[in-house]
């Protein structure tokens, strides 16, 4: 909005130079009024600025004196991300007994129950491809304790003995062909039941991590230790929503829906979780048949398709 301005105004024609000194006195005394308060504000805005040790050039004294000089400003570094509040089972102790104690019972039940198929599995792995059936690798538990978990072997024997430990990627090429379907329907991680009746860990809960990988993660991502102070599970909430670690981002997404699940563990959020993994295999049971069924036909038509392709560019 801009200023008003304050025009003397004419003197009238006819009127005595009384009235118009009058006229003048009112005029001088507005005018001379603004002024201090307009003098009065700025003089309160440059102390603010002095105060707050803010660059204060251009801003002149009101007092006569010559405008104050800028001081010196020196850039500071962003502080350090916080690390996060780490997760408590405050409240949920009575819940998280019971359900480890639930938990174990179910285990057990399923363990006798899936045993024929685990060991028609591990035949077939057996049988298509060198070394043991079963896979044995060390994980992280509660509170950082370190456990050997059981797993249908999904991978050529032996295959991270020139890598190291890594993640596994989509297409990874040292995965076997019975190893491809145990993948792709989970059902390697039926052998993970004994890890439960073991008391190494739960149904549900947060994905067990190698310890060499837990060891560079914590370097990144502050808080990860957080996600130790439950079992780990078969199935959780990350599981669910996240896909595999592929990259700091998927592990970053799945840490904040495990932090989730210890500070809101309670009965209806595992019954949901129990809920959802069951039509989720259920989902994978129902495409691995169907890639049994028509997937050789499939490939069939794509080797046509390329061969078609490189007689059309030839």
């Amino acid at each position: 909005m801009r200023s008003a301005e304050l025009v003397a105004p004419e003197r009238p024609v006819g009127t005595g130079a009384a009235q118009w000194g009058h006229h003048s006195k009112v005029v001088t005394h507005a005018v001379t009024g603004v002024g201090a308060a307009v003098g009065a504000g700025v003089g309160v805005v440059h102390r603010t600025i002095a105060s707050a040790s803010l660059p204060a050039a251009g801003v002149p004294s009101y007092d006569g004196a010559a405008p104050v000089a800028a001081p010196v400003v020196i850039p500071v570094e962003p502080a350090a991300a916080a690390e996060p509040a780490p997760p408590s089972l405050d409240g949920h102790h009575v819940y998280h007994a019971i359900k480890v104690a639930f938990e174990w019972s179910l285990a057990v039940l399923m363990l006798a129950s899936t045993a024929p198929l685990v060991a028609l599995l591990a035949a077939l792995v057996k049988l298509t491809s060198d070394g043991p059936a079963f896979y044995l690798q060390t994980r992280l538990g509660r509170n950082g304790k370190a456990f050997r978990i059981c797993k249908l072997r999904t991978m050529a024997h032996n295959c991270e003995a020139a890598t190291g430990p890594v993640w596994a990627s989509k297409e990874d090429p040292r995965v076997t062909p019975i190893g491809r379907l145990l993948r792709d329907t989970h059902l390697d991680e039926l052998p993970q039941l004994w890890n439960v009746v073991r008391g190494d860990m739960s149904l549900i809960g947060p994905r067990p991590e190698r310890p060499e990988i837990v060891a560079r993660i914590e370097r990144a991502l502050p808080g990860y230790h957080g996600r130790l102070l439950v079992r780990p599970g078969v199935t959780g909430l990350a599981q669910m929503r996240v896909p595999a670690d592929t990259g700091l981002e998927s592990v970053r997404q799945k840490l904040a829906h495990d932090l989730y699940y210890i500070q809101n563990l309670g009965i209806l959020l595992d019954l949901r979780i129990a809920v959802c993994t069951f039509f989720f295999f259920a989902h994978l049971a129902c495409e691995a048949v169907c890639s049994a069924v028509v997937g050789s036909y499939g490939r069939e038509v794509e080797s046509r398709l390329g061969v078609a392709s490189e007689v059309a560019e030839a």
